[in-house]
């Protein structure tokens, strides 16, 4: 079986860029044939991983813009090469949907949606050429039941369609993974370490986080690690807010499974969020956990980590302040983290994915 995946690019910081990896690298232990096809190449250190892995990798340039329709054509060269293609974000999504228009021998694709939110969906013009898009399809992955549900209640795709297939961490690589001092980032032991790692981006709210720490002591320190559209207006924020000395931005980061282990508390502040990838990485680190309340993150967290309302930077500083001073507390959180951690494997979502690919590619002959 030979498959090809797709991605627009793959940046440092975010969730689509490490599952792709993770999940080609799982697919090769396997014993699957799989390559991967970029959009932008750019160079960033999942794309170093994928090739150190001997993973072949295609990209159509580096630094360029990833929505223009001319990459339509190139990309349809492709699509009749592979047993089975497995698309990944948007703008791919449309990329290689229209691109099968133009290569009537396409192998059948498959389409994982990461959100529980698309706008485009829900706009009333946009609406009619996401559910085209979506007919392109042969199969579409949701990684929540929240994102099925949502794409159940806003696009005319039928249930049978559709598939809930969970994502997974490397428990054990992030299990074995090296602390890193704290001390080499410029803090003291006494320090209460916070981290967001996350893109800069719209459906993050790094915002609230960092108004937070006006309510915490003066030892609860900050870590920011990715990189984005957003970053200059939290920077700008955190200076307003005569946060310097306590808020730290790291930019992007390779050895952030070191990063999470050295913090003491994680944090992934949300406007939406389809799974929040980077927040079962920290329960496997064993680290208590703090999210917003959105779809698909929440019952990834509930009952394990702790949760606030979207934009409730009170609420957070609350669950944040507990977690630092009560270390009965924080022990029983972290414990409660790592065991739910536990429920999501790489190498079970791997062998669901190995049963989809299976019984697309026998559904076409």
């Amino acid at each position: 079986m030979k498959i090809l995946q797709v991605i627009d690019s793959l940046p440092a910081t975010s969730g689509g860029s490490r599952f792709v990896t993770n999940l080609s690298k799982k697919l090769i232990e396997k014993g699957i044939n799989v390559e991967v096809l970029l959009i932008d190449g750019r160079k960033t250190h999942f794309l170093e991983d994928l090739l150190q892995s001997g993973i072949k990798v295609h990209w159509l340039g580096e630094n360029i813009n990833r929505f223009h329709p001319r990459y339509i054509k190139q990309v349809a060269t492709y699509l009749d090469k592979y047993d089975l293609v497995h698309v990944h974000i948007f703008p791919t999504s449309y990329i290689v949907a229209l691109a099968s228009l133009l290569n009537k021998k396409s192998a059948p694709i498959i389409f994982t949606e990461h959100s529980t939110f698309n706008s485009r969906a829900t706009n009333l013009i946009f609406k009619r050429i996401e559910n085209f898009i979506y007919s392109r399809f042969a199969k579409i992955i949701g990684i929540t039941p929240e994102v099925k549900n949502f794409i159940l209640d806003n696009l005319k795709v039928a249930d049978i369609k559709i598939q809930t297939i969970t994502n997974g961490v490397d428990i054990e690589k992030i299990t074995f993974t090296q602390d890193i001092s704290r001390i080499d980032l410029g803090f003291v032991e006494e320090d209460i370490l916070i981290l967001m790692a996350a893109r800069f981006s719209k459906e993050k709210d790094f915002q609230t986080l960092i108004r937070s720490l006006t309510y915490l002591p003066e030892q609860y320190k900050l870590i920011m690690c990715g990189d984005g559209l957003k970053k200059q207006e939290c920077e700008i924020l955190v200076k307003n807010l005569n946060l310097s000395n306590r808020a730290l931005f790291l930019g992007n980061r390779s050895d952030i499974y070191s990063i999470m282990k050295v913090s003491d508390i994680n944090v992934l502040s949300s406007h939406y969020e389809g799974f929040g990838l980077s927040i079962v990485e920290a329960m496997a680190a064993k680290k208590p956990v703090v999210a917003s309340n959105v779809p698909g993150m929440n019952n990834v967290v509930k009952d394990a980590g702790l949760l606030f309302e979207v934009g409730n930077d009170v609420q957070l500083a609350k669950h944040l302040l507990e977690l630092g001073t009560n270390e009965s507390y924080y022990a029983k959180i972290s414990a409660q983290c790592f065991e739910r951690a536990q429920q999501f494997s790489l190498d079970t979502m791997a062998e669901e994915y190995i049963n989809q690919y299976n019984d697309t590619i026998k559904d076409k002959l």
